[in-house]
């Protein structure tokens, strides 16, 4: 018999219930799922779909995730311990799902079958660049795409998707890609129903990828070219960071007087403001101070965020004291 728990999940301020499916079944019919997912349960993109209606499973392993799906269905096997550890799939895990005519999506993969691939590095000046004409008119060749901190698998095929690459322009490269050191990071397998990303691509919300408008298309994208029987729904979210007023918004006659006590509230929530039980104190990491009292202006005030983005969305702070703020 199958068994269905189903758990409640915080979103927000809203409660959302989902099914996990569990045992074995005994002849009675399930509902089928359009995906099966590996990968965690607060995964930005198992959390995505399923909040835009799309009907959708989850294991833990590879190999049960590709198991358990009925033939024809998507499956994507999710990186989730990237940028730290590649995600090891058996070999078996691609016979089986070839066997079992499944379109797979792996991303951040230690080894694929049939592909040479190196050993995980970072960027530095490279950016994402959308490659081939895949995405539809909301997302054309040479835009560029940001995938903060980008960790990636080298390695070397035709006609990639989506590629790194150090490239000139705004939003676009507007004098194309280089003939070197371009590298693809969402391309097709040569031989088989494999679509691969040798970085994360499902971690696009937390770790605020970016231009938001840019990431719809990239999923839409991904989903159709693993279910293109079924017509996905329109993926939307909300992201981490965003401006306070919509564009078509009017701004309010106090937007001023909010924006100045707001700016002053972050100064405070921030803990920017240096305490002086902190001078000579070494952090490991810099949340510790939120376990500390904040200062009150009198000791200093600190340089500031980073401006770069990590893997995960965070930023790290310059722990200098500003010069036009400090006080002793």
């Amino acid at each position: 018999m199958r068994r269905w728990m189903f758990v409640p999940l915080l979103i927000g301020s809203c409660v959302v219930a989902f099914g996990i499916a569990s045992g074995a079944e005994d002849g009675q019919k399930t509902e089928r799922a359009d995906l099966v997912l590996c990968c965690r349960a607060d995964n930005d993109l198992y959390q995505v779909i399923g909040n835009c209606g799309v009907k959708r499973s989850r294991y833990d392993s590879p190999m049960v995730a590709v198991k358990s799906a009925s033939e024809g269905v998507g499956v994507l096997l999710l990186a989730d311990e990237y940028p730290d550890k590649p995600l090891v799939i058996d070999p078996a895990v691609f016979q089986l799902a070839a066997k079992k005519r499944l379109r797979l999506y792996v991303e951040y993969p230690k080894a694929i079958p049939g592909i040479e691939l190196a050993a995980s590095r970072g960027t530095r000046w490279e950016r994402g660049v959308i490659a081939s004409d895949a995405f539809g008119s909301k997302l054309k060749k040479m835009r560029i795409v940001s995938i903060h901190d980008c960790h990636f698998i080298p390695t070397s095929v035709d006609k990639p998707h989506m590629v790194l690459a150090k490239v000139a322009g705004f939003d676009t490269a507007v004098y194309g890609l280089p003939e070197k050191e371009t590298w693809p990071i969402l391309f097709e397998h040569p031989s088989r129903k494999v679509l691969v990303a040798t970085t994360k691509l499902s971690q696009f919300v937390t770790a605020r990828y970016a231009p938001t408008d840019a990431w719809g298309p990239v999923w839409r994208m991904i989903l159709g070219w693993l279910r293109p029987d079924v017509e996905f729904p329109p993926l939307t979210w909300t992201p981490t960071v965003r401006p306070s007023h919509a564009r078509d918004e009017s701004f309010p006659a106090d937007g001023e007087l909010q924006a100045i006590r707001r700016g002053t509230e972050w100064v405070l929530k921030s803990r920017m403001l240096i305490d002086k039980s902190w001078h000579g104190r070494k952090f490991k990491t810099w949340d510790e101070r939120f376990s500390l009292p904040m200062g009150d202006g009198s000791a200093g005030i600190l340089e500031g965020f980073n401006s770069r983005i990590r893997y995960d969305g965070s930023q790290t702070v310059r722990a200098n004291l500003r010069t036009d703020a400090n006080l002793r």
